[in-house]
């Protein structure tokens, strides 16, 4: 179904990368493995898929995607500033040679009156400054490069030719960083980086 949205931030990561980089687990505490997939996706970009069954039986099952791909990889900042559903935003942006598209952030306010939520740099220019909460992070890029930063390195943000914030970070150093569940169950997609530096995107999708 698609979602009507406001105006929606989007991070464009395009992967045309020589090497593999591996998810060695199968094993997801709650549930279990019915079917895993992997192949290869254009020039040394790795795709692996699992389908999950829920061990407490709520809701139907559940795809894990996660692709990889080490440098030279490339990832890029586009800011939608239109309303509408969510695909046909997505359609709307011309993105060559882009392997995935994922939404970054959003814009709060009323019409006509709209900021970005949190920290967001484009082309070197600040459009909105970080906030003052002590959790979360930013996702940044510098020569088509990504990089995840904590709090601590908001400075290191600021002067990144793009950034745009988020909270919580997923996942940082190997250690989950979700501190509480509201149960709100939606698909999600994120970005980030692997221990070795690769570029990496990860979604998670409800069937049924």
């Amino acid at each position: 179904m698609a979602r009507s949205i406001s105006r929606r931030a989007l991070i464009a990561a395009a992967l045309p990368a020589p090497a593999l980089a591996r998810v060695r687990t199968d094993v997801w505490p709650g549930f279990t493995v019915l079917d895993r997939r992997r192949w290869r996706l254009g020039t040394g970009v790795d795709v692996m898929e699992w389908r999950l069954q829920r061990d407490d039986a709520q809701g139907g099952d559940v795809t894990l995607v996660w692709v990889s791909a080490s440098a030279p990889s490339r990832a890029g900042l586009t800011v939608v500033e239109r309303r509408g559903p969510a695909p046909a935003l997505y359609r709307s942006i011309p993105l060559p040679g882009v392997l995935a598209a994922i939404n970054g952030s959003f814009f709060e306010g009323r019409p006509g009156d709209e900021r970005p939520m949190g920290l967001l740099r484009q082309d070197g220019v600040t459009r909105q400054g970080p906030t003052p909460g002590r959790s979360g992070g930013f996702l940044v890029g510098a020569g088509g490069h990504l990089q995840v930063l904590d709090r601590r390195h908001t400075a290191q943000a600021e002067a990144s030719p793009w950034a745009i914030e988020s909270s919580p970070i997923l996942v940082q150093g190997g250690d989950s960083g979700m501190r509480r569940d509201d149960h709100a169950r939606a698909d999600r997609v994120a970005a980030g980086t692997t221990r070795s530096g690769a570029l990496c995107l990860a979604g998670a999708f409800a069937q049924g």
